[in-house]
């Protein structure tokens, strides 16, 4: 007989049983997690934290999901890809980071970011005509006009030059 497992619902009080344990936690008294959620201590600094956060995401919807992004792409590992990729940069992350911070969240209401291979990012345009792929010093974009001509650079990077150039090839 396998070990029951409840799985509470503090929305609304529910509770259900389960017998695996890797989608519950092992049987606890309703007085027991009450107990425990009340004894969590949260300082008003980080109330306040919290506070700024919320709505910091009500209020900016793109950046908030382009950081969510880049944190799932800070999390890759080493052969990420399968074949021996290295995880992105620490230093290329923290351009991006400067990069958001430079911007308005209209602007990424275009653009996807995704791993390179070489430890860099690619953010790419939703309609794919243009992208720019951001390492540690510098940066390089191409884009293609409504009349298929193509252009690009390679730019030394500052979060402002990058911005500007998301803008002007969006």
């Amino acid at each position: 007989m396998h070990p029951r497992y409840i799985v509470m619902n503090m929305e609304d009080n529910m509770t259900t049983m389960a017998a695996e344990p890797a989608v519950a936690h092992p049987m606890t008294s309703y007085n027991d997690v009450m107990t425990y959620l009340h004894s969590i201590t949260i300082t008003p600094e980080t109330m306040l934290s919290l506070s700024d956060q919320l709505r910091f995401e009500a209020h900016n919807l793109h950046i908030s999901k382009t950081l969510r992004r880049l944190d799932q792409l800070k999390a890759l590992r080493y052969d990420w890809d399968g074949n021996g990729a290295p995880p992105v940069d620490r230093e290329v992350i923290a351009n991006m980071h400067s990069v958001i911070k430079h911007s308005e969240d209209k602007d990424w209401s275009f653009w996807v970011i995704s791993p390179e291979t070489n430890g860099t990012l690619n953010i790419t345009s939703k309609n794919q005509m243009s992208s720019i792929s951001l390492g540690i010093k510098e940066f390089s974009y191409y884009s293609f006009s409504a009349d298929g001509e193509k252009t690009g650079s390679h730019l030394p990077f500052s979060p402002e030059t990058f911005v500007k150039t998301m803008r002007q090839i969006a």
